[in-house]
């Protein structure tokens, strides 16, 4: 083999094996940036999710935030006691709407004497009470479909004389009559409320 063909076996073999290291380099390069860029674009999407669930998180609680304030705006609120006077004819069972919306009348019983009477104070009276105790009272007819306005006060029973007056403080007084009544407001939030306690409980919904 002649001089010169050995030279140009020689390059020939040191061209390729410098081409070697490059190709290498090149591909842990490629290598390197695809998952870089992979990388990235993993914690970009994490990152757009994490805002958008935060951000769906305060809408939700934006919204539940009106919502309690739309219902606190016409929230009724009823409370039911005994109201005496200073003179010995005086007695009335009263109920009144404290609250800043209207009260709708959704149901309305009586029990007495272990008995439940459907309906009415006015109606349970008039059956139950008259036939035996005659009294003279004023009545006010609250039942289903009635409508308490917010600051409105009613006397469902009121005593006309003494003797009136007496009957009541027994029935009332000595716990012997409850009267139970159930209603809603405009958002049709439901609550209870009976004469024993006088003031209204959240109804299961």
């Amino acid at each position: 083999m002649s001089e010169t063909a050995e030279n140009e076996i020689k390059e020939e073999t040191a061209a390729a094996r410098s081409e070697v290291p490059k190709a290498i380099k090149s591909g842990i390069t490629s290598w390197s940036s695809n998952n870089l860029l992979g990388l990235f674009a993993f914690i970009i999407s994490v990152g757009t999710f994490i805002t958008f669930t935060y951000q769906t998180y305060l809408i939700r609680n934006q919204t539940a935030m009106i919502q309690k304030q739309q219902f606190a705006s016409v929230l009724p609120y009823l409370t039911m006691f005994n109201s005496t006077g200073e003179r010995p004819d005086e007695f009335a069972v009263v109920i009144q709407n404290d609250g800043v919306g209207p009260a709708f009348i959704q149901h309305m019983q009586v029990v007495y004497e272990g008995k439940t009477h459907e309906g009415s104070l006015s109606d349970f009276f008039i059956k139950v009470i008259y036939p035996k105790n005659p009294v003279k009272t004023g009545r006010t007819s609250l039942e289903k479909g009635s409508v308490i306005p917010a600051g409105k006060t009613i006397g469902l029973i009121m005593a006309n004389d003494v003797e009136a007056a007496n009957v009541l403080r027994d029935l009332f007084e000595g716990d012997k009559v409850k009267i139970e009544i159930v209603y809603t407001s405009v958002f049709e939030e439901t609550w209870k409320i009976s004469s024993d306690i006088g003031v209204p409980v959240k109804a299961d919904q």
